[in-house]
């Protein structure tokens, strides 16, 4: 017997099919990523989701539409909206699997494109080879920590084959904050907050960066020159 979809899920799925709105928002927090889209793209109506019912909380006060609600219990409609967005979400999913299915179930709802942002994991190796680590690559609720590689098995596996990948935030040397000692406490957000602290200066002999901004374009029919122009709002905010 399959299991009862509870009413809240129903209510969700049955607005998302009227097509009122514009984008989903994954993760949403108390809504600032909701209004940052909703700056970027120029479409007005986003409905957020999150698993912190604290934060939605203060979203629904500040006149956000957003929900406390799983994603991966939400049955979507096809192509409900224009765009599904992903900032700094889906590194605190369990594992990939997780974000694969979401990745997945969002693409479906979704007519036009897909937006990511995502942390660097990509240079936990070699940053390790001076004794050095990025702040965020060990703190305890970034459980999933894809690199891009990982992203782009997932399109290829999807056949989301036109995609663009921008990395933010140039890091040159050892002097930037993000960059703290190997052995450092955990769940540091600079390296500030290590009474003390000492490392040696070190200028990296490859660009490393922040975090990745992903766009998949999903609308095979979407002229280049729209596609170009949506691209040019992200590239003009790196």
């Amino acid at each position: 017997m399959n299991k009862s979809v509870k009413p809240e899920y129903i209510e969700i799925s049955e607005l998302l099919s009227t097509e009122k709105f514009d984008f989903i928002d994954a993760g949403c927090g108390t809504g600032g990523s909701i209004s940052y889209c909703k700056n970027l793209f120029g479409l007005k109506y986003g409905i957020g989701f999150d698993l912190n019912e604290e934060k939605i909380n203060k979203a629904k006060s500040a006149g956000y539409s957003t929900y406390y609600a799983n994603i991966l219990e939400i049955n979507f409609p096809p192509n409900c909206v224009s765009y599904a967005s992903m900032m700094d979400f889906l590194e605190h999913l369990p594992n990939m699997q997780y974000a694969e299915q979401i990745l997945f179930m969002l693409g479906f709802a979704s007519k036009d494109f897909l937006f990511i942002r995502h942390p660097n994991f990509d240079d936990m190796d070699y940053l390790r080879n001076f004794g050095l680590k990025l702040t965020w690559t060990d703190w305890s609720g970034h459980t999933n920590m894809m690199k891009i590689s990982d992203f782009i098995i997932l399109f290829n596996k999807f056949g989301w084959l036109n995609y663009r990948i921008f990395p933010r935030t140039l890091i040159t040397d050892s002097n930037h904050t993000a960059i703290i000692p190997l052995d450092a406490p955990r769940n540091l957000n600079s390296f500030d907050q290590i009474e003390n602290g000492q490392k040696d200066f070190i200028e990296f002999d490859k660009p490393l960066y922040t975090q990745y901004d992903i766009l998949i374009k999903l609308n095979d029919k979407m002229p280049e020159d729209e596609w170009n122009r949506i691209t040019n709002k992200v590239i003009s905010k790196l």
